[in-house]
Order: C-alpha cells, then sequence, then structure tokens
C-alpha cells in the first residue's frame, strides 16, 4: 500500500484516460429511424397511426461479433466505430428503400467503456464512462460515497492485472492523487480501523486486558502527544518521564535520510523504536509534532523507584513464607 502521508500516490496508474467514443462489445444501442413522410418503410399511413414520422427499434447490444442488426439493412459492424459512424452505415443501406431516410444511434448502455465500483461504499455502481472521462473521486460520489471515515477507508484499483491502494484521506489532500480512472478500472473499498497499543505506566492500561490496550485513531493524523493523551498520560506514581518508547517498522529510505546505519537489515522496513524524554521540557514539543501511524506502539517505562520498591516488596516477602511454612510444619507434627 501507498505511504500514509498524503504523498504522490498511483504512480503507476496516472496519465490520461484513453477514454473513447467508439462502441465496443456488449454495449446498449437506441436507434431510431425517420423517414420524410407517413407510408414509408418504417412508418404506417393509417389515420391512427402515431403522429409524426419516426420509429424507435428496440434496443439492442453489439454481440460477440461487435455488429448490431437493422431490418432492412442487415447486420451493421458497430464495434470499434462511433455512433456517428454507424448511423451513416445505416442511412446508407436505407437509401431507396425508405423515403429520405435520417438516422440516430445513441448509447443507452456504455458496458465496455465503464468502471466499477465495489465495496464499503454506500451504492456499488458499474458506472460508464462519458468521452470526458471520470476521475476517481467523482467515481466514488456517484457510487454514493464511502461508509467509513476517510481517514479508515482504503482506496484499491484494480488495473491489467495489478493493484494499488492508498487511504483515501491521502488522496483528498492532493489534487494530483485524484487520478483519471479507465475502461475496465475495478475501484474496491475496505474498511481498516486504525490503532496503536499503549503498554507499562500509562493511565488507562494498568487494569485492562490486552486487547483493551488498543486505541482507535480518532483523525486521520494524531500526534504521539495526542496519543499518550488519549491512552489517559502518564502516572504520576509509576512512569519515568524519560522513557516513553515508540516502536514501528521505518523505512530503510527514512532512517538512511536520518544518517542511521541499517547495514544490518537488508528489507525494506526496519524495526526502530524511538525515545522521547519528558523531563525535557522541549520533549513535550517533540511529541506534538511527531505523527503516529497505524500498528505504532508505546511502552512507558516505570521508574527506578517502582522497581526498587518491587524489589523491597519480594524481599519482605520471604521470611513471611518461610515463617508460614514452619507454622504449617509445626501444625502438621
Amino acid at each position: 500500500m501507498n505511504s500514509e502521508d498524503g504523498g504522490r500516490l498511483f504512480s503507476n496508474m496516472r496519465g490520461r484516460a484513453k477514454t473513447s467514443v467508439a462502441l465496443g462489445i456488449g454495449d446498449v444501442v437506441s436507434i431510431t429511424i425517420y423517414e420524410a413522410q407517413r407510408g414509408g418503410l418504417f412508418t404506417s399511413t393509417e389515420g391512427n397511426a402515431a403522429p409524426g414520422n419516426a420509429v424507435e427499434l428496440p434496443r439492442q447490444q453489439v454481440d460477440l461479433a461487435g455488429n448490431i442488426t437493422v431490418p432492412y439493412a442487415g447486420a451493421i459492424k458497430a464495434a470499434g466505430r462511433s455512433p456517428q459512424d454507424v448511423q451513416l452505415e445505416i442511412k446508407s443501406k436505407l437509401s431507396g428503400r425508405a423515403i429520405d431516410p435520417q438516422v440516430l444511434v445513441s448509447v443507452a448502455d456504455r458496458i465496455s467503456n465503464s468502471i466499477s465500483v465495489l465495496g464499503e461504499v454506500n451504492t456499488p455502481a458499474r458506472i460508464p464512462i462519458e468521452p470526458g472521462g471520470i476521475q476517481l473521486l467523482p467515481a466514488l460520489a456517484r457510487a454514493g460515497g464511502t461508509k467509513a471515515p476517510a481517514f479508515e477507508s482504503i482506496i484499491s484499483i484494480q488495473r491489467d492485472g495489478k493493484i494499488d491502494s492508498a487511504l483515501l484521506v491521502a488522496v483528498n489532500e492532493r489534487p494530483d492523487n485524484n487520478i483519471q480512472l479507465r475502461p475496465g478500472d475495478v475501484v474496491t473499498v475496505t474498511r481498516r480501523p486504525r490503532y496503536f497499543l499503549a503498554f507499562g505506566a500509562t493511565g488507562q492500561t494498568t487494569t485492562l486486558g490486552p486487547l483493551d490496550r488498543r486505541f482507535p485513531f480518532d483523525s486521520y493524523r494524531m500526534s504521539l502527544g495526542d496519543a499518550l493523551a488519549k491512552a489517559g498520560g502518564l502516572q504520576d506514581d509509576r512512569a519515568q518521564a524519560a522513557a516513553v518508547f515508540l516502536y514501528r517498522f521505518e523505512s530503510r529510505q527514512a532512517l538512511e535520510r536520518m544518517g542511521v546505519d541499517v547495514s544490518l537489515h537488508p528489507g525494506p522496513l526496519v524495526p526502530t523504536v524511538y525515545r522521547a524524554d519528558l523531563e525535557d521540557p522541549s520533549g513535550y514539543f517533540l511529541i506534538s509534532d511527531f505523527i503516529m501511524r497505524d500498528r505504532d506502539m508505546i511502552y512507558v517505562s516505570n521508574a527506578p523507584s517502582v522497581d526498587f520498591l518491587k524489589f523491597i516488596t519480594l524481599i519482605r516477602s520471604v521470611p513471611q513464607t518461610v515463617s508460614d511454612y514452619r507454622v504449617a510444619a509445626e501444625a502438621r507434627f
């Protein structure tokens, strides 16, 4: 999936859509034939006939051979041709049989030149692409919009056997990410709740089970300061303010830009630990600018005094345990 930083997305799916006005296999066409007067090949001379000198043929699909059929004109090649080309050929074949025929061919349903929008949208739909083309966000709007918030909605575009994905909110942030769709594209919207984990001496995790240590994102961009506040802050009597750690898989390129030696890690993602010192007043400004990512984990270390008290408690418990065993032994005898 693309990065969540709102940068350039769908890099392999850019460029002007090759939208065509030509008909294709499966398209449904409507054909209307006009004659100069009644009593022609398609119009009646009866007095109760419908007014006007036009007849609309039943709608039909362009068949697998790329043809449509018109009475008295036979099979007409339609696939790969514009409606204007098709109507000129129909007119030519009807001339001499119909009375000064005029033909209008229009597209009733454009199957071959369409995209599909599926998944977590309010109205999944197949959307025809008009000659002017259609962009990603208008296509989502035509499908009724997404059910989930933008920062939880992942947009996947399937094209030519390849799939590229990005968060919807990252598409919204830059106009050039609102790419042109192409015929045959399949746009799928999935919901992926984003959360972070918090352990250690934070205010809301001391009595909670493992699953309750998950905290959902309330917005697309949440700082480390926001996350600590959501997790209940640091416990005054337990936390070591100088030892707030954040664990994540960081990209190799980002670490190299920071001057970190990543030679021991050949993969594109490197397990990374960041440390914040909140005993330093400037640390509070740093955590306000440090942006959280999905599945980040925060750990707040216990203060040394807490570990010392645990040790003292353990030492004190040893004589009591020995005394309990002695009492139990005396009672047995």
